[in-house]
């Protein structure tokens, strides 16, 4: 089955439950891989601190795969917006018209709602003579 990675934090989660789908535990999927216990339980809280290719050792072991996939908009759609955008001179057809896809591809910009604004801080009233109270000895 494949799975849709929307954000990093969601490696992590899949790498676990395919770990408990194969019936391993974190210690015994490091010792295949010749790494700590700590190590994997490290990698599943943050993916981001291991390399592609212990990435790929680990999806191995657990009997997946890494597969990219691009994006792609329905047939009929992307001849329409390549079909809509003029060549301009000196530029080739078709790199032109693959330029125009992908472009019609990009997600439209969105509008952002500002934040509501952070309650001020309260003012603290210090004594008149705070100055003369330093605290003793260094720091």
């Amino acid at each position: 089955m494949d799975y849709a990675l929307n954000f990093p934090q969601h490696l992590g989660l899949y790498l676990k439950s395919l770990r408990k789908a194969k019936g391993m535990s974190q210690a015994g999927l490091a010792s295949l891989l010749q790494v700590t216990q700590s190590r994997i339980a490290a990698i599943e809280k943050d993916p981001s601190a291991v390399s592609v290719g212990q990435m790929m050792a680990i999806l191995e072991l657990l009997g997946a795969q890494l597969v990219l996939r691009a994006q792609t908009l329905p047939p009929e759609t992307a001849l329409s917006d390549a079909a809509s955008v003029p060549v301009q001179a000196g530029e080739s057809t078709s790199k032109s018209k693959q330029a125009r896809v992908v472009a019609s591809q990009a997600a439209p910009a969105q509008h952002l709602e500002p934040r509501p604004s952070a309650q001020p801080l309260k003012h603290t009233v210090l004594a008149d003579d705070w100055q003369s109270h330093k605290p003793q000895g260094r720091w």
